[in-house]
């Protein structure tokens, strides 16, 4: 079991309330509702009894509810007499990245951080968008560096650095109507069938790709969703008609039947730094530094 699910289920059981806890974990309420489940499964057991009105713990969720408390403060201390032990708890860095937006310059970034700073530990995980809000939300990792859609505000419960944009494109195959054109409006998109990841699967599948449509007042056509980004690809080779939309820095995946093309206007992803306001790690500011500092050599 993660200890993150611990971590929610403890908020959850304090609020009572699933909209205002997913809002501060800066989760959707269906993925809360999943983990929620997961936690029950393993248990055995409801934790909590719901109606259209009222959530309240139950028996076995009052129980779980005070042993997870125990369970975190240990692992919590355990950790920090390792660190204070290790010599790493006042050094150290820990980044968690969305790989093919970031893997070029993290490399390079890390390289430079590590000469200049030898004797600071640095950790890195790739993860998924929500993964990587919730171990910045939670203290596990000192800085995130993420893909936010620009219809989405910045998250005011962390310190933000945007670095780059990154334009919407639209992936369609090559017999499409509109497979010679080099950008395209999202009205015209809109014109044909939608496919997007599932958010059963994927939390922020709609943030990044269909809600374009809904802020902007465009009516849409949802033909089909899929588990996974590569299924998604995958059909658009045998679909003519549907339309997937992605980032420009993935457009180096479509494949020898597909083509992307660009959505003018202002549809785009923002590359940001996000760090929590808490955060009195030394190490983030030197980081940030020679982050910044290799982005402006870049350009």
């Amino acid at each position: 079991m993660k200890i993150q699910l611990l971590k929610e289920y403890i908020m959850l059981a304090e609020t009572l309330n699933f909209t205002k806890t997913a809002q501060a974990l800066n989760l959707t309420q269906p993925v809360l509702s999943r983990h929620i489940q997961r936690l029950e499964d393993f248990f055995g057991d409801e934790l909590f009894f719901r109606d259209t009105h009222n959530v309240k713990l139950t028996t076995t969720g009052i129980l779980v509810f005070s042993e997870a408390k125990k369970i975190l403060k240990q692992f919590e201390n355990s950790v920090s007499t390792i660190h204070n032990f290790t010599g790493k708890a006042k050094q150290k860095l820990s980044i968690g990245y969305l790989g093919e937006a970031f893997s070029h310059l993290l490399v390079k970034t890390i390289d430079e951080f590590r000469e200049k700073y030898h004797s600071v530990n640095i950790d890195y995980r790739d993860g998924e968008l929500d993964e990587i809000i919730n171990f910045i939300h939670s203290n596990e990792y000192d800085v995130g560096l993420i893909l936010r859609p620009n219809i989405i505000d910045k998250f005011d419960s962390f310190n933000t650095l945007p670095l780059q944009t990154d334009q919407l494109c639209a992936i369609v195959n090559k017999a499409h109507p509109l497979a010679g054109r080099q950008s395209i409006s999202l009205k015209e998109v809109a014109q044909y069938p939608i496919i997007r990841e599932d958010p059963k699967e994927v939390s922020y599948a709609e943030m990044c790709s269909t809600n374009y449509f809904i802020k902007n007042n465009i009516d849409f056509t949802l033909y089909k969703e899929y588990p996974n980004f590569r299924t998604c690809l995958f059909n658009i080779e045998l679909n003519k008609q549907a339309v997937f939309l992605l980032p420009q820095h993935r457009l180096h995946l479509v494949t020898e039947n597909t083509v992307g093309i660009e959505i003018e206007g202002n549809c785009y992803y923002i590359l940001e730094l996000i760090w929590n306001k808490n955060n009195a790690n030394p190490n983030l500011k030197k980081f940030i530094q020679v982050l910044k500092n290799n982005i402006l050599s870049e350009k």
